[in-house]
């Protein structure tokens, strides 16, 4: 839960706003005009800007970064390379 919390709580940026604002819109207009396929479109949007996720599912959506330093334990030094014929 704890989890949950942080990731609908913290890393807000300007593309999860808009996310959040056309889904919002879409809702509504859903609502006002019974078209279920604003409905399903803006809850796509919903999804996305709450848990801070994107098309590509879980590649994208942590927002965690990666760290690469020298003392990682792979490296671009210790990659082997095997030629192909």
């Amino acid at each position: 839960m704890n989890r949950l919390a942080q990731t609908l709580l913290h890393n807000w940026h300007i593309v999860r706003i808009i996310y959040l604002i056309i889904s919002l819109m879409l809702l509504a207009q859903a609502w006002q005009t019974r078209e279920w396929a604003f409905g399903l479109v803006g809850g796509l949007f919903l999804y996305q800007s709450l848990l801070n996720t994107g098309c590509c599912g879980m590649s994208l959506g942590s927002g965690q970064n990666i760290k690469i330093n020298e003392t990682s334990e792979r490296s671009l030094h210790d990659t082997e390379y095997t030629e192909i014929k």
